[in-house]
């Protein structure tokens, strides 16, 4: 067993977590930003982003985009006053995709047979706005009843695959929508 203090523990996370998921200029401004606030046991560090940008040898405008996204992505908290330094506190939030999610939008599609797939994405495609509406309507009750809000795109494309392909056919499917009928 390896066991790490709490500052080893907060940087295995972000080598794990964050910095894989992010492209090169943000992990450059991301890395440094947490080695000047919590690898130095601070909170928040006051810096200009000219400073910033000559201690990652990153341009001004880079510097800007990184920090915007950081920001985005909840990694970063900004406090911005007029001709003074800007207060950053960085914060750990796992980048990675949620793998549910992430694995299942890549598998419906994968999984499809090539004309399986064209023929579900010319049917979802060609879905007249009212009827479309209805589908979603569906999906919207069935997963409020069951607490899983969260994967309305998922039961709206399992409902346009059954009355896409209809029982028989869209039966070697149903594994990608198995999440949908877990119990709560």
């Amino acid at each position: 067993y390896i066991f790490y203090s709490m500052d080893e523990l907060a940087y295995v996370r972000v080598m794990e977590e964050v910095l894989p998921f992010l492209p090169p200029y943000e992990q450059v401004v991301y890395h440094r930003l947490f080695f000047l606030t919590q690898a130095q046991g601070h909170a928040q560090i006051s810096i200009r982003y000219e400073d910033l940008a000559r201690q990652c040898r990153l341009s001004l405008s880079a510097i800007r985009r990184a920090i915007k996204s950081l920001t985005a992505k909840t990694l970063l908290k900004t406090s911005w006053q007029p001709k003074s330094a800007t207060t950053f506190v960085v914060l750990i939030t796992p980048q990675a995709p949620r793998p549910r999610r992430s694995l299942l939008r890549a598998s419906v599609y994968d999984a499809f047979s090539p004309e399986d797939r064209e023929l579900f994405l010319t049917c979802k495609r060609g879905l007249n706005p009212q009827r479309l509406r209805e589908i979603e309507a569906e999906a919207r009750a069935w997963l409020v009843e069951r607490g899983l809000e969260e994967f309305i795109e998922d039961k709206v494309n399992e409902l346009i695959l059954r009355e896409t392909f209809g029982p028989a056919r869209s039966r070697r499917y149903d594994p990608l929508f198995l999440h949908l009928y877990r119990s709560p």
